[in-house]
């Protein structure tokens, strides 16, 4: 086993300056890490044929991330794993190249911001740019583009997101800006388990981004490959209610949006440039449910949230006009307090994760009517303090 070990010792801090800011960091190092130094050696760019996904909250503690291969349909542990990162992750995102794994730290950390480790072959991580930091700030929650070619960051205060270029050969960030949030708090729950209570999404399509804001409700920008950002100007979905709020978000290739809130989950369709949406449907939820991460299947014809304060899974069929029909055999059981989903890049499985010394990940088989069969399972760590989140190949 090799543990990821970071320096503790500060990177240069970004100057933030104005818009189209270059960084130069270098992202060669593999501070503490195994080496390869045989001819066959993995260059950057990373793997076409992944299927991984990597995990917070591992049994070894709430610094560690787990990492499984995903291609033969189990939960089959990649070499090194778990690793050891020095923090807890607040959020985690893989660049569409598969090159590179960023880990935001807690907003609490000693050394708050962005890091970023290599994705070696086999699914092999290895820290990147010496294990110092790329971006000093606290993080609420983050997403890279569907071309690659730029990072969205909220702030922990949900003050603001700021948008940085990646260098999609080294994995570099560079700002590009900083774009007003409505007044929000983006600070982990207070609740059991701890979770996050903001998200950031780029729309498959390319464009649009859309950022939930709790109880500020949900914005949503116009967004290019060749222009970010488009505009400052935002669209705002209010979540209807003072005591209700938007705790995450999904998107499919039609720019539906689907909102994870309190006690519901809502469907809205974008019907224009500007990103103006209408609602189209929602279903409630018991009291107890506490949807707080959703999830499309990668055909975009069903739909799911992790349910914590019930420890399952629901899981929706999307008609016409985004009408909801619950799927066969919904909701499904999960981990204990399930924080966490995603659908491996294959379209076949489900990873959804919790807290359980045994069964804190499970692998669940999607069937052709969108049910969900459980596979296997794996540990995690027990302590509710520390929020679950995970990362899938693409």
């Amino acid at each position: 086993m090799y543990p990821l070990r970071r320096a503790a010792r500060y990177a240069a801090m970004l100057a933030v300056a104005g818009l189209g800011l270059a960084a130069s960091l270098s992202l060669s190092g593999c501070h503490n890490f195994f080496v390869c130094q045989k001819a066959s050696c993995p260059t950057s760019g990373g793997s076409t044929t992944t299927d991984y996904v990597y995990i917070s909250d591992s049994t070894s503690g709430n610094t560690y991330i787990s990492a499984y291969d995903l291609s033969s349909g189990s939960l089959t542990a990649i070499s090194g794993s778990p690793y050891n990162i020095d923090f807890a992750p607040v959020a985690l995102s893989i660049s569409p190249n598969n090159a590179f794994l960023y880990a935001a730290t807690l907003p609490g950390a000693s050394n708050p911001g962005i890091f970023a480790f290599n994705i070696g072959t086999g699914g092999v991580l290895s820290s990147a740019n010496g294990g110092d930091v790329l971006i000093s700030t606290p993080v609420s929650a983050m997403d890279i583009s569907p071309d690659g070619n730029y990072l969205f960051v909220v702030n922990s205060g949900g003050s603001s997101m700021t948008e940085y270029t990646v260098n999609t050969s080294t994995g570099a960030l560079a700002l590009a800006a900083t774009i007003a949030l409505p007044v929000s708090t983006c600070s982990l729950s207070l609740a059991t388990p701890v979770s996050q209570t903001c998200a950031v999404k780029v729309a498959p399509s390319g464009e649009f981004v859309v950022v939930s804001l709790g109880t500020a409700g949900t914005a949503i920008f116009p967004y290019s490959s060749s222009s970010r950002i488009t505009s400052t100007a935002y669209t705002l979905i209010s979540p209807g209610s003072t005591t209700t709020g938007d705790y995450s978000v999904a998107l499919d290739s039609s720019n539906r949006i689907y909102i994870a809130r309190t006690t519901a989950l809502a469907v809205y369709q974008i019907t224009d440039s500007s990103g103006d949406a209408t609602l189209q449907s929602t279903v409630t939820y018991g009291s107890s449910a506490v949807p707080r991460s959703v999830v499309l299947s990668t055909d975009y014809d069903y739909v799911y949230t992790a349910n914590q304060g019930t420890s399952n899974i629901s899981g929706y069929g999307i008609g016409s006009a985004g009408a909801l029909t619950a799927a066969s055999g919904s909701p499904f059981t999960g981990p204990t307090d399930v924080s966490a989903l995603g659908v491996d890049k294959s379209g076949s499985y489900m990873v959804s994760a919790g807290y359980n010394s045994s069964s804190g990940v499970q692998l669940f088989s999607i069937g052709s009517t969108g049910a969900l069969t459980l596979v296997t399972s794996a540990g995690t760590g027990t302590s509710t303090a520390y929020p679950v989140v995970l990362a899938m190949s693409h």
